[in-house]
């Protein structure tokens, strides 16, 4: 019996034996770290409405291997917002607080986070029970983070440019502040998102869309682009638009955001807002050459539906 171990052990078999049999990793050691939402809050101002940039943060916290502290702080579109600082345990590997703070006025809170290919969301009871517990009373607890918006427990962002599979995708976005567009009086943009899609044979498929800076203004528009990347990495990528539309370049900056930038040109297409379709009228034309508007900075963000 010795002697087969030997054996065995000369070969590796017996640490492949016991690898094969270590546990997976639970919802509690699997999700372990901070993601982020970036968003728009706005609010009234003399000159109309002001547009200010927010973020949401979902932080999670390994204590045991089922059990995890979960520390949200959650703003919203209208300045309202959510705030978490409390304990999960794994129930089925589904993160699940239970609070019973208010079980003799409404019941008790259960709390669900929420694991897609793609984000992690929250799960309230039909009574909306932890809403009134953690949130203000024009918020509720629908923020949606994408997994790709991850900076794991040693301080690494894990954001990747690469959609995992086909019919999988990307979203990187950012709308532009008040302040901002009033410091950058030429940048065309006030707000710009970049969907990529895998297709068949591993086809990255790309969705440019964008509003102008008249976000304020029953003048403004929407416009949009599609094509496709080539030699696309976790890491960066050449994207170019369909027609001659012109060429960009995708940069991953490591500290969780992306860079785009435009080479020879970038063309959007005018969308109609009524028809959810392209106008085809006149485009708007990013210069590569031109400062003020060759670079954007976006973030991860969700995929949500096309427009």
């Amino acid at each position: 019996m010795n002697s087969l171990r030997f054996t065995l052990a000369s070969l590796g078999l017996v640490a492949l034996s016991a690898s094969a049999t270590s546990p997976m990793p639970t919802a509690a050691q699997r999700l372990a770290g901070t993601y982020t939402q970036h968003t728009i809050v706005v609010s009234p101002s003399e000159d109309g409405m002001n547009f200010a940039e927010d973020k949401s943060t979902l932080k999670i916290t390994t204590l045991t291997p089922g059990s995890a502290k979960i520390e949200l702080e959650q703003v919203e579109g209208n300045g309202s917002g959510c705030s978490i600082d409390a304990v999960a345990k794994t129930e089925k590997d589904v993160l699940t607080i239970v609070d019973e703070s208010l079980k003799d006025d409404v019941g008790v809170c259960r709390l669900q986070i929420i694991e897609s290919d793609s984000k992690l969301s929250f799960s309230d009871d039909e009574k909306g029970i932890c809403n009134k517990l953690y949130c203000g009373h024009r918020a509720g607890l629908g923020a949606e983070f994408a997994k790709n918006s991850h900076v794991n427990v040693d301080g690494k962002a894990v954001t990747t440019l690469l959609p995992l599979a086909k019919g999988k995708s990307l979203c990187f976005n950012r709308s532009y502040s008040t302040k901002h567009m009033n410091e950058k009086k030429k940048q065309l943009l006030s707000g710009l998102t970049v969907k990529i899609t895998t297709g068949d044979n591993d086809t990255q498929y790309v969705r440019v869309t964008a509003s102008d800076r008249d976000i304020d203004s029953e003048d403004a528009k929407s416009y949009a682009a599609f094509g496709a990347c080539t030699k696309l990495t976790a890491e960066e990528g050449s994207c170019g638009i369909d027609e001659d539309g012109g060429q960009f370049v995708l940069k991953n900056k490591k500290d969780g955001s992306i860079e785009l930038v435009v080479k020879t040109h970038l063309a959007l297409t005018q969308v109609d807002e009524e028809q959810k379709a392209l106008k085809g009228g006149k485009n708007l034309n990013l210069d590569g050459e031109d400062t003020e508007n060759n670079v954007y900075k976006l973030y991860a963000g969700v995929c949500y539906s096309e427009p």
